[in-house]
């Protein structure tokens, strides 16, 4: 499902060249919107006293934290820490928090970008090691149309702000800038350029 953005923040982020600042506060700002949509969404198939856990996939979910974390007072949070090898081909994980329950209404995976779908369903097959999830949502601030499809055909509903972007080289396009989501959020500056200072 794609969520309305009233105030044009995806737009805004496309358009933003200073990595560490401007594009940290506006991710924030739509991780809120993402979790304000998503929060209605679980409400609307399992009910308000529905048992949440919510699954930071770091670093590219990680300034979706905040917003999910108010959104969603009484969930469970898990962090998985994923990373690739050197060839970009396959995903791990470098560590994962404990679960506190092996049995959730719904399950939760928060990251900035999905182009594959592949750190998404190996975050999921971890997490399925230690707790069932009746319904499983992806929620992401922007998708290619083949995760989108991926992730809905392996019984993963998907949230977010554009969901059916194209996929050219293992990213998506329009991608939040020259380096992957984790980098920028993380505010990795870009790739021989200096970095502006904030004003």
């Amino acid at each position: 499902m794609e969520i309305g953005d009233p105030d044009h923040l995806y737009a805004r982020i496309l358009r933003a060249r200073r990595p560490s600042g401007e594009i940290r506060r506006r991710t924030t700002e739509l991780g809120t919107l993402l979790a304000r949509h998503t929060r209605d969404s679980v409400r609307t198939w399992s009910g308000p006293d529905s048992r949440v856990l919510a699954v930071v996939i770091l670093r590219g979910g990680a300034l979706l934290y905040p917003g999910f974390v108010a959104m969603f007072e009484d969930a469970d949070f898990c962090f998985v820490g994923m990373s690739r090898d050197a060839q970009m081909r396959s995903v791990r994980a470098d560590y994962m928090t404990p679960v506190p329950q092996d049995d959730y209404d719904v399950v939760i995976y928060l990251d900035g970008v999905c182009a594959t779908g592949g750190t998404l369903l190996e975050t999921r097959r971890l997490v399925q090691k230690e707790c069932d999830g009746r319904y499983e949502v992806a929620a992401v601030i922007s998708s290619s149309a083949s995760a989108t499809r991926l992730l809905r055909e392996a019984g993963v509903a998907v949230v977010g702000l554009s969901l059916y972007e194209s996929l050219k080289g293992g990213l998506v396009l329009p991608d939040l800038g020259e380096l992957d989501a984790g980098d920028l959020l993380s505010g990795v500056g870009f790739p021989g350029r200096q970095e502006e200072p904030e004003r």
